[in-house]
């Protein structure tokens, strides 16, 4: 969703989310920035009521622009030790990127406990094996 100077509309995203939860919709994650924020829901959940959430979200929020993307699928990659790791997102889409594996969206816990990453369905168990083999094969070899 895009909607210009969405951060400086106080209660914005609080509206957003009333529309989810009129429908009975849980949400999965909300990657926010300046001007755009994506709502990651699970298809199942929203099937029933895509087409009546979408126009409440436009008729209500007046929104720049609304996409829908079905096909996503969300790996998330969570380590205590993961804090102490400077680089370690970086570590990881670059893991991605050298198996030519698009990134759709990004979510890092303030925590630094848990980066959630949107990949194409396809594109799923390839980020997993990639992942697995740069971050848990490493550590064996190194133990």
């Amino acid at each position: 969703m895009v909607k210009s100077h969405v951060s400086a509309e106080a209660g914005f995203l609080r509206k957003v989310l009333a529309v989810f939860e009129k429908f009975q919709i849980s949400i999965e994650s909300v990657p926010v920035t300046v001007d755009t924020f994506s709502i990651v829901v699970q298809t199942k959940k929203i099937e029933r009521y895509l087409y009546e959430t979408v126009a409440e979200l436009k008729q209500d929020l007046h929104l720049d622009d609304i996409q829908v993307e079905s096909q996503q699928a969300m790996l998330a990659v969570v380590g205590r030790a993961m804090r102490q790791m400077p680089g370690m997102s970086g570590k990881i889409l670059s893991t991605l990127g050298d198996q030519q594996i698009n990134i759709r969206t990004i979510n890092q816990a303030c925590d630094e406990q848990s980066i959630v990453i949107g990949v194409n369905n396809q594109d799923l168990v390839p980020a997993i094996k990639a992942i697995y083999q740069q971050f848990i094969s490493e550590e064996r070899v190194e133990r």
